[in-house]
């Protein structure tokens, strides 16, 4: 009951000082709303900024993507841990003993921590790798030579996915006993321009020097680019391939590297991810995740970065925001103040309506402050 009886006087007090309360409250809600609105207005006005610059520029890849690029000479074949001895095959150097090889400790890095670290669905998601451009000549040798008889061997993840056969069929991985042997596929292309024939074998010569390793690349069938997903939101490197036989995935990781211990030319790992559901507070956690994993990666692999990202936009939109909110706070400091100063004379009067009876209270012995 006294908790009731203290709340009704409350109650009185505050209705027959309302206008003086609601001054009070609409000076309160003012300052409140100042200090909210600086950071609201800065995101707002700096997201549609961000998008509109953002897609202005992305002219050759999807505003989002990201490419995490490794270059080498593709030479000759690796060395180091995980790595084969050149000549050494499947059954001298045991898959299961065989320590992980730098690619597939990279590989294991990007594959999981660039998704987890972004945070965003993403709409495509491929690897590439090259042995790198050498010489080739057809296995028979009553077959004359290609004009130009120099081609790479490639391997594209998602090609199934982004390309249709025109002949022949796609190649099967492991098809052959001989780890050297291979099926390839080629770009339509590539049939005239290096005038090959379906079903024909070719010899492409990886690395260098007292590191050669002859290479037969069998061609099971040709492809052709599906017209509605030509372009680089679905393809890591763009169509047309006049100089390529591409493997399977798992023939180049599998066999060309870890068994053959070949070293690759090139290696890719490109993701697109929605852009539209970038905000500008999550740019910073954008730039340290992108920042962190090319650091961890070069140091697993040497050569490898970030090739594609859109990194520098990100720091130069972190770097005006915060300008920006700096500006808003030093803008709106004499507003909050002159908001603040209202506040304390509408306080003021209240308190001064009641000058008598809080006089009246001390002279009973009512305390000034309460006691603790």
């Amino acid at each position: 009951m006294r908790l009731l009886a203290t709340f009704w006087i409350a109650l009185k007090h505050v209705w027959y000082n309302r206008r003086l309360e609601a001054g009070l409250l609409a000076g309160r809600t003012v300052a409140v709303a100042i200090a909210a609105a600086i950071p609201i207005y800065t995101s707002a006005s700096l997201q549609r900024g961000l998008v509109r610059e953002w897609t202005e520029s992305s002219t050759s890849r999807p505003p989002f993507a990201v490419m995490m690029s490794y270059w080498g000479t593709g030479a000759g074949p690796a060395t180091g841990p995980g790595v084969p001895t050149p000549g050494e095959t499947a059954s001298e150097g045991s898959q299961s003993a065989r320590p992980e090889s730098p690619y597939e400790r990279v590989h294991a890095l990007l594959d999981g921590q660039v998704p987890a670290g972004i945070g965003i669905p993403y709409t495509t998601y491929a690897r590439a790798g090259a042995l790198g451009v050498k010489r080739f000549v057809p296995a028979d040798p009553s077959r004359r030579p290609a004009q130009s008889p120099f081609a790479d061997v490639w391997f594209i993840s998602n090609l199934q996915d982004v390309a249709e056969i025109i002949d022949g069929r796609w190649p099967t991985p492991h098809a052959y006993d001989d780890p050297t042997h291979f099926e390839v596929v080629v770009d339509e292309a590539a049939l005239e321009y290096l005038d090959l024939i379906v079903g024909t074998d070719y010899i492409y010569t990886a690395g260098a020097g007292a590191n050669q390793i002859a290479l037969t690349l069998h061609v099971v069938g040709a492809f052709r680019p599906v017209a509605e997903l030509l372009d680089t939101t679905h393809w890591v490197p763009v169509p047309p391939f006049q100089n390529v036989f591409f493997v399977t995935e798992e023939d180049f990781k599998g066999r060309a590297i870890d068994v053959l211990g070949l070293h690759p030319a090139s290696l890719d790992w490109y993701w697109v991810f929605d852009y539209q559901k970038v905000h500008i507070h999550d740019l910073g956690r954008y730039i340290q995740t992108l920042t962190n994993l090319e650091t961890r990666a070069g140091q697993l692999l040497p050569g490898t970065r970030l090739w594609t990202s859109p990194l520098t936009i990100f720091r130069f939109y972190q770097t005006r925001a915060n300008t920006v909110s700096l500006f808003l706070i030093a803008l709106s400091l004499p507003v909050f103040a002159l908001v603040l100063y209202y506040v304390s004379l509408i306080a003021g009067l209240a308190i001064a309506q009641r000058t008598t009876e809080i006089a009246m209270l001390r002279s009973r012995g009512a305390a000034a402050l309460p006691p603790c």
